[in-house]
């Protein structure tokens, strides 16, 4: 008897064990399913081993809910093993058309990562592709820096058109070529205004390099290309086709023999400066008035016994260097150069000067000998000039020499 009653203890006791075990199996199970619902997958799969360690075991439902807990976080691997898993349990039809449903997600997923892992790995390639390109773009660049910079010292250091050419010429030759070209311009007018010869500056005229002072120096150089140069060759003349040289800006005829200017003189139409100092000048031809553009007019040291009436059209005259020749007396068109700052008339034979001369309104420096200047009528001239033009300074030289010194007045 007592033996029976002990059996049937245990066997309660065992019931309600198993019992309990299931309930709380059943209670992780559920809350996996809470979880799962809730998108914390994680801790759905964590109740869900709980659940199979209470349980004694695991069971289809477990299996597909750990699938679906795996698919969620895209771990197809851990999804595939517990769908097979699956197949050891028997399960009716409706699980089993689920079973299918998720091995069919499975693959679809898992294709689709393989694809998304594969241009991940495309553009991971790419980027290092490209990352390598720029690394080695970058090394021939600091190359070809370093290689421009040692040609352009060796050109510098040569410091000839010659190095300059070559660095210009050479494919390496890339961050200085602009500089190498004014370097270039700049010697070829060095050599030319060194020469000062019409040789020199028209070599520099006919150079190609374009450099950024090659305007300034282009009009500087055909401004030097003077008619002198030409008149060496014939010392009592000028050229009879000088209005060939209609774009001279500068003549400069300076300690020849030249008795005279031929008469079309006048069609040099371009011309701003004219040095005719220490010739044997005795008179200026009428076409003298047409040079419109004249600004400055040196002739001392002449034989002029007078102007021509025309010589009040140089209306854009500003400086006039008369000093040392033979004049007796001035045009009355003296007055109309109403752009004339500085006049020199020292050392001439000037009795008078003509009433015009007050006319000068824009004289600022007025050099005349002592001698001239005691002329009562010269003197009452300048005065009257001086009262309409309060800035008119008056040099009295009073030397007969050529190298004098002279005062204010």
């Amino acid at each position: 008897m007592k033996i029976l009653i002990s059996i049937y203890l245990i066997v309660t006791v065992s019931l309600s064990l198993v019992a309990q075990t299931k309930e709380s199996s059943q209670e992780y199970y559920f809350s996996a399913k809470e979880n799962f619902k809730g998108k914390k997958y994680n801790e759905a799969i964590s109740n869900l081993a709980l659940s199979e360690k209470s349980g004694g075991g695991s069971n289809a439902y477990i299996q597909i809910l750990r699938v679906k807990c795996y698919l969620a976080t895209n771990d197809f691997t851990s999804a595939r093993s517990a769908l097979d898993r699956c197949n050891n349990y028997k399960v009716s039809s409706k699980l089993n058309k689920e079973i299918t449903s998720l091995s069919v997600k499975i693959e679809k997923k898992s294709k689709v990562k393989k694809a998304k892992l594969s241009v991940a790995n495309q553009n991971k390639f790419r980027n290092l592709t490209i990352k390598k390109e720029k690394q080695d773009k970058e090394v021939e660049e600091r190359r070809i820096y370093n290689e421009d910079e040692r040609l352009w010292k060796e050109a510098e250091s040569n410091n000839t058109v010659t190095s300059y050419m070559k660095y210009k010429n050479d494919p390496l030759g890339i961050n200085h070529k602009r500089e190498a070209v004014d370097k270039i311009d700049k010697l070829i007018w060095h050599k030319a205004f060194t020469l000062n010869t019409y040789q020199g500056y028209m070599a520099y005229l006919n150079s190609r390099v374009l450099s950024k002072e090659k305007k300034k120096h282009y009009y500087r150089a055909r401004k030097y290309v003077t008619v002198k140069e030409i008149n060496s060759l014939v010392r009592y003349n000028l050229p009879r086709d000088i209005t060939r040289y209609v774009r001279l800006e500068f003549l400069n005829i300076q300690q020849t023999s030249l008795r005279s200017l031929p008469k079309n003189i006048g069609d040099l139409s371009s011309v701003e400066k004219i040095f005719l100092i220490r010739n044997k000048l005795t008179y200026l031809p009428k076409s003298f008035g047409n040079l419109t553009k004249l600004k400055t007019l040196y002739l001392a040291y002449n034989q002029l016994s007078s102007l021509p009436e025309t010589f009040g059209n140089l209306s854009s005259l500003e400086a006039c260097y008369l000093g040392r020749n033979n004049l007796s007396s001035l045009p009355e068109s003296i007055g109309d150069l109403k752009q004339l700052k500085t006049l020199s008339l020292e050392v001439n034979d000037l009795k008078s000067l003509p009433q015009s001369f007050v006319n000068l309104s824009s004289l600022e420096r007025l050099v005349i000998d002592r001698s001239t200047y005691k002329i009562k009528q010269v003197k009452a001239v300048i005065k009257e000039l001086k009262k309409r033009n309060r800035f008119l300074k008056v040099i009295v030289n009073k030397y007969e020499n050529e190298t004098g010194y002279g005062y204010y007045r």
